[in-house]
């Protein structure tokens, strides 16, 4: 028998502009599975700010078909805003599409992740798979970290699995990775 425990005590602002987990959440247990696109241990699409302490642990995240797109530990596709404060540990993300992430299977347009952590978690996808995010058009990561088990046929890294806007020489390019590391881990 399958158990899962889920304790958030979640806020939403009027205006729909963030999400704020108050206190410490703890989402345990918990298997998502899906058959197509935007799939998340938390949240399946996100197009607002989200933060809060929130942990989600010994779970599993699945895409069960070649279909399956943007399948992330926490949220499957993200778009605009902020990720604060997330630890994702001792869980098993994997998708038989593309586009896996730690995080977030698929981030675009000025994306902020900080704080946010990837903990003795296994992470399998077809192509575009990263301890962080799958698929990135637009992301800034700082203060966070990765420890898991990457696989992949193609595009595999340790923080992003494929970066789809590589233009470093473009004063518009708002990808980078400051005061963040990925240790002990293994990328196929």
């Amino acid at each position: 028998m399958f158990q899962a425990t889920l304790m958030l005590e979640v806020f939403l602002d009027t205006c729909g502009n963030s999400l704020s987990f108050n206190g410490q959440n703890i989402i345990d247990g918990v298997n998502v599975e899906g058959k197509g696109e935007n799939i998340g241990g938390v949240l399946g699409g996100s197009y607002t700010n989200i933060s809060g302490k929130v942990v989600l642990q010994n779970s599993i995240i699945q895409g069960t078909t070649s279909n399956s797109n943007k399948v992330g530990g926490a949220i499957g596709l993200r778009s605009g805003g902020s990720i604060y404060n997330i630890l994702i540990k001792n869980t098993k993300i994997i998708n038989l599409g593309n586009n896996t992430g730690g995080i977030t299977g698929m981030s675009t347009y000025d994306n902020v992740i900080a704080r946010v952590g990837i903990e003795n978690t296994y992470i399998e996808g077809y192509g575009n798979v990263g301890g962080l995010i799958g698929n990135s058009t637009e992301a800034i990561i700082q203060y966070s970290y990765v420890n898991a088990d990457i696989t992949a046929e193609h595009d595999a890294g340790g923080f992003v699995g494929y970066l789809s806007n590589n233009n470093m020489l473009d004063s518009s390019n708002r990808n980078y990775i400051q005061y963040s590391y990925v240790e002990d881990s293994t990328i196929t």
